[in-house]
C-alpha cells in the first residue's frame, strides 16, 4: 500500500510556499481527502505538483518546466514524502529558468539512525513497477473525464476505455509488424544487394582456368628459353672475366698511345740539340752537359757582379769628382762678385775673409782652376774606365742570358727524357700484366681481340638482361597462377554464400509471406476474449456496486454490450429495479449518466490497479494505489454527490483519494479537508489542512 503523508511546495505556480500538513508531526491522513476552493484558487496545482514530483515535466503535454516556476522567481522546489511497503520515502526536485536540467532525488528513511538517506541511481518507472502513461490513467482522472464518460456514444466510449487499459496495444502491434516487415524487408534487399549470380561467379572460374593455363604454358615455354640463354652464357667467359681483359687492354692501349706520343715529341725536339735519341749514354751526357752549363752559369754571374761593383765604384768616384769641379766653379764666381764689389767699398774674401785684393783674387782663381783641370782630367780618366766596363758588363749579361736559355732548353731535354723513360716502363708493365692475365685464365683464347671482347661483353650482358626478364616474366606468371588458384577457391567459397545468401532470401521471403498472414489476423482479430469475457465483465462487475450506492439502488446490474464493430462500438444499458426494465445509457437523466460515469471511471480505476488485460501489461500489481479525482462533481445535484462523498468516505479500494471540487460539500460528510484560498492582491495561493476526527465505519 502507498500512502501520500505531506506535501511541500516553494515557488511552485500559485504557491509561493505551501506545506500540507503544516505541522512538523502530522502526516496526511488515509481514505477520502477532499481539496475545496473556488475555480481557478489553485486547487488543480497541488495534484499537478504531485504528478511533476514522481514523472517530471514529461507527464504534461504543451508545458514545459519553466512554466510551473511562480512568477518572478527563478527556481522551484517540490518534496512529496510517502510511505510504501511500510517504509518512507520523500521525492524532490529542484529546476531553474537558466538550466534545462532538473536535479531529482529520491531519499529513504533509515530507522537506525532517524535520517533519510538518498538512493543513489533509480529509475522512477521501476520503483513504482508502472510506466508514466499507466500511472496516470489509473491514479488521474482529469477535469471532464467522467462527464464525458457518460455522455459518449458507441466507439468513442469503447476507444476510451481501451485506451485507458493500454488495448491500443493491437495497433501498435500492427505497427511493430509493418517496422519488422520494413526491416525483414530492408534486410532482403541488403542481401540481395551482396547477392551475385552463381553462373557469374562460375563463369569467372572458368575464366580463371583457362588463363592458368595459358600462363602454366606460357611458364614451360620461357623455362626453355632460359635454360638455352643459361647453357650459352656457361660457354662464354664470365661478364667479371671480359671487364677484367677489357680494363687491362684499356690501360695498355692508353699506355702505348702516351708511350708513342711522347716519344715522338721528345724526336722533335733532340733533333735541334747535339744529343742523339739511340746514344746509349744519353741520359749520362745531358747530366754533364747540365752541369758544365752550370759551372758556366756561376762564373758568369760572378763575372757581373764584379763589373756591376767596379762600374758602381767608379760612378761614386765620378760624381765625387763633379761636384768638386761644381764647387771650385761657384768659389770662382763668388770671387768674381767679391771683386766687383771692392771697386767702390773694401770686401772680405769669401773663402778666407780677409781683405780681398786683385792679387788675393788672382791667386785663389789660379789655383782654383789648375784643380779644374787636374779634376776634368781624372774625370775623362774615369768615364773612360766606366765605359769600358759597361760595355764588359753587356757582353757578360749576353753570355749569361744564352747560358740560362741552354740550361734550360737542356733541363726541358732531361725532364721529356725522364718522361720518355716512365711511359716506356708503364707500357713494359702493363703489357706483362696483360700477359699475364691472359696466361692465367685458360678459358681466353689467344684470338680474344679488344674488338671481340666488345662484342662478348655485349652478348653477355643480352643475354644476362633477357634471364632477368625472362627469371620476372616466369615469376610473375607463377605468382599469378598462384593467385588464380586462391581466387577459384575463395570464388567456390563465394559460391557457397551465396547459395546461403539464397537460401536466407528464401527463408526471409517466406517471414514475410507469414507477417504479411499474421498482420491479416490481426487486423481481423476482435478482442473478443480480452474484452467481451474478460474486462467488460470485470468492469461489470466492479461497477454493480458503485452504481447501486451512487443512484440509491434505482439502478444495477451494468451491461456493456460489445458489438464487435468500431462504428457501433460499446452499448451501456443498466437495469432500472424501480420498473423492471434495462434502460439504455442514453435514456437516463443528465444527473444519473453522470453517476453511472462516475462508477464506471472509478471501476475501471480499481481494476486497472489488479487486471492484466494482456501478457504485455505489468506482471507486478503497481504500487500506486491511490486516486486522484479532479472536480467529478461539478455536473451533479447535491443529492448524488452526498451518496457519491458517502460512499468515497467508507470506501478503501484505495488507499487515499484526492478529491477537487468547488461544489459545497453536504455538511454530513465528514472528510479530511484542504481548503484552498488566493489572495486578491498578488495572486498567490494558500491552503490549509483540516482533519476529520470523527470515526468513520468503512466496508
Amino acid at each position: 500500500m502507498m500512502k501520500i503523508t505531506k506535501i511541500q511546495f516553494n515557488n511552485f505556480m500559485g504557491y509561493n510556499s505551501l506545506i500540507l500538513p503544516r505541522e512538523q508531526d502530522e502526516e496526511l491522513p488515509e481514505g477520502l481527502i477532499i481539496i475545496n476552493g473556488r475555480n481557478s484558487h489553485g486547487k488543480s496545482t497541488i495534484l499537478e505538483g504531485v504528478i511533476y514530483a514522481f514523472f517530471g515535466p514529461q507527464a504534461f503535454k504543451m508545458k514545459n518546466a519553466e512554466s510551473f516556476i511562480t512568477y518572478g522567481e527563478s527556481t522551484a522546489e517540490i518534496y512529496v514524502y510517502f510511505i510504501l511497503d511500510k517504509t518512507n520515502y520523500y521525492i524532490y526536485r529542484k529546476w531553474s529558468r537558466s538550466n534545462s536540467s532538473i536535479a531529482k532525488k529520491l531519499f529513504r528513511l533509515n530507522t537506525t539512525s532517524g535520517n533519510y538517506e538518498e538512493i543513489k541511481s533509480f529509475d522512477i518507472e521501476d520503483f513504482f513497477e508502472i510506466t508514466k502513461d499507466q500511472a496516470l490513467s489509473t491514479v488521474f482522472v482529469k477535469q471532464g473525464e467522467i462527464e464525458e464518460l457518460a455522455s459518449k456514444k458507441g466507439a468513442t466510449v469503447r476507444d476510451m476505455i481501451l485506451k485507458l487499459f493500454r488495448l491500443d496495444i493491437i495497433d501498435k502491434t500492427l505497427k511493430a509488424l509493418d517496422k519488422d516487415k520494413s526491416e525483414i524487408n530492408g534486410t532482403k534487399e541488403k542481401l540481395q544487394k551482396r547477392l551475385i549470380p552463381i553462373p557469374r561467379i562460375e563463369q569467372e572460374i572458368e575464366e580463371l582456368k583457362v588463363k592458368i593455363t595459358d600462363n602454366e604454358n606460357s611458364i614451360i615455354q620461357k623455362t626453355g628459353e632460359k635454360k638455352i640463354k643459361d647453357d650459352r652464357l656457361k660457354e662464354l667467359p664470365s661478364q667479371e672475366l671480359l671487364s677484367a681483359l677489357d680494363e687491362f687492354y684499356k690501360i695498355n692501349d692508353l699506355n702505348k698511345n702516351k708511350f708513342e706520343s711522347n716519344r715522338t715529341d721528345f724526336i722533335e725536339k733532340i733533333k735541334t740539340t747535339e744529343f742523339k735519341v739511340d746514344d746509349k749514354d744519353l741520359e749520362k751526357k745531358i747530366k754533364q752537359k747540365i752541369e758544365s752549363l752550370e759551372a758556366s752559369q756561376k762564373e758568369l754571374e760572378k763575372e757581373k757582379e764584379e763589373l756591376q761593383s767596379q762600374t758602381f765604384s767608379k760612378n761614386q768616384e765620378k760624381g765625387g769628382i763633379q761636384n768638386s769641379i761644381k764647387e771650385s766653379e761657384d768659389k770662382i764666381a763668388k770671387m768674381e762678385d767679391s771683386l766687383s764689389f771692392t771697386e767702390d767699398k773694401v770686401a772680405k774674401c769669401p773663402l778666407c775673409q780677409n781683405d780681398l785684393s786683385k792679387e788675393h783674387y788672382d791667386e785663389i782663381v789660379t789655383e782654383l782652376q789648375q784643380g779644374i783641370e787636374e779634376n776634368t782630367k781624372n774625370l775623362d780618366q774615369i768615364s773612360s774606365y766606366i765605359k769600358d766596363r759597361q760595355a764588359k758588363l753587356q757582353e757578360c749579361s749576353t753570355n749569361l742570358d744564352n747560358i740560362n736559355k741552354e740550361l734550360i732548353s737542356v733541363k726541358n731535354i732531361h725532364t721529356d727524357y725522364s718522361n720518355f723513360n716512365k711511359y716506356q716502363e708503364e707500357l713494359v708493365r702493363s703489357q706483362k700484366e696483360l700477359d699475364e692475365f691472359i696466361a692465367a685464365h685458360d678459358e681466353i683464347g689467344e684470338d680474344l681481340t679488344p674488338e671481340k671482347i666488345s662484342k662478348l661483353k655485349l652478348e653477355v650482358q643480352a643475354l644476362h638482361t633477357e634471364l632477368r626478364l625472362l627469371d620476372s616474366e616466369i615469376t610473375t606468371k607463377m605468382e599469378d597462377v598462384k593467385q588464380d588458384k586462391e581466387k577459384i577457391i575463395t570464388k567456390e567459397e563465394e559460391i557457397k554464400k551465396m547459395q546461403e545468401l539464397e537460401k536466407q532470401i528464401e527463408d526471409i521471403e517466406v517471414d514475410l509471406i507469414h507477417l504479411s498472414k499474421v498482420k491479416d489476423l490481426v487486423k481481423r482479430f476482435v478482442t473478443e476474449y480480452m474484452v467481451t469475457k474478460r474486462l467488460i465483465k470485470n468492469i461489470s462487475i466492479k461497477a454493480e456496486r458503485y452504481i447501486k450506492e451512487f443512484t440509491a439502488g434505482q439502478y444495477g446490474s451494468l451491461m456493456i454490450d460489445l458489438a464487435g464493430s468500431t462504428k457501433t462500438g460499446l452499448a451501456l444499458k443498466v437495469k432500472d429495479h424501480f420498473n423492471g426494465v434495462n434502460e439504455s445509457i442514453e435514456m437516463l437523466s443528465g444527473g444519473d449518466r453522470t453517476s453511472l460515469g462516475m462508477a464506471l471511471r472509478l471501476a475501471i480505476s480499481e481494476l486497472m490497479k489488479v487486471i492484466r488485460p494482456t501478457k504485455d501489461s505489468p506482471k507486478n500489481y503497481p504500487k500506486i494505489d491511490f486516486l486522484l479525482l479532479d472536480e467529478p462533481l461539478a455536473a451533479l445535484d447535491e443529492e448524488r454527490r452526498k451518496r457519491i462523498l458517502k460512499h468515497l468516505v467508507k470506501s478503501k479500494a484505495f488507499s487515499q483519494v484526492f478529491l477537487i471540487t468547488h461544489t459545497s460539500i453536504p455538511s454530513e460528510i465528514q472528510a479530511n479537508r484542504i481548503f484552498v484560498t488566493k489572495s486578491e492582491s498578488n495572486g498567490e495561493s494558500s491552503a490549509r489542512f483540516e482533519r476529520q476526527f470523527q470515526v468513520i465505519e468503512k466496508f
